[in-house]
């Protein structure tokens, strides 16, 4: 069963990651920047794609920590 990438999130990215990715933007298919975010301040922009219930507590989710849903 063939399985479709909706999203690439990349969370506390450092804030150079920006301008890096605007340099590599001309290089790179629209399909792959149209699924990439780069969440660089804080998580709460995450949270519109993703509930906080999914989310483990060292990233401000309710879903429990890392190590007790590992």
């Amino acid at each position: 069963m063939p399985v479709r990438l909706k999203g690439l999130h990349f969370i506390n990215v450092v804030s150079f990651m920006d301008k890096l990715l605007a340099l590599m933007k001309p290089f790179m298919k629209q399909e792959l920047m149209d699924i990439l975010y780069l969440h660089t301040e804080s998580v709460d922009s995450l949270f519109k794609f993703v509930p906080k219930e999914c989310m483990p507590n060292e990233f401000g989710g309710l879903a429990g920590s890392i190590l007790e849903l590992h």
